[in-house]
């Protein structure tokens, strides 16, 4: 049985991964205000959110920022969820990484 599915999803979906890139990238600047967040953290912090909002590198921006927030503590548990999310399911097509790598089908061999 072939199936297909597409690397960069659109439609509704896509948006709501482009929603869901958002929304995290706004919970990750909320942590801008931690008390153990300074000096290069910040930059290191406003970069990742970039990423995400722009959907650069996304997989391994979330995978990089997920492991960053590991490290602040148990407020951070929801948005570790959200960037899995975005690690499992990728960018959505409405992302540069779309753009960048181009909308591609994969298809999975029938076995036979």
């Amino acid at each position: 049985m072939k199936m297909t599915a597409p690397a960069y999803p659109d439609g509704l979906l896509g948006a709501g991964l482009a929603v869901l890139r958002f929304t995290m990238a706004g919970a990750t600047l909320a942590l801008g205000h931690l008390p153990n967040l300074g000096g290069p953290a910040q930059w290191l912090l406003a970069a990742l959110c970039v990423s995400l909002v722009l959907g650069v590198g996304m997989r391994w921006s979330a995978l990089a920022g997920a492991l960053a927030l590991i490290v602040l503590g148990p407020q951070t548990i929801p948005i570790i969820g959200g960037l899995a999310a975005l690690i499992l399911a990728g960018p959505g097509a409405f992302s540069i990484d779309a753009r960048v790598w181009g909308r591609v089908r994969v298809r999975s061999r029938s076995s036979r």
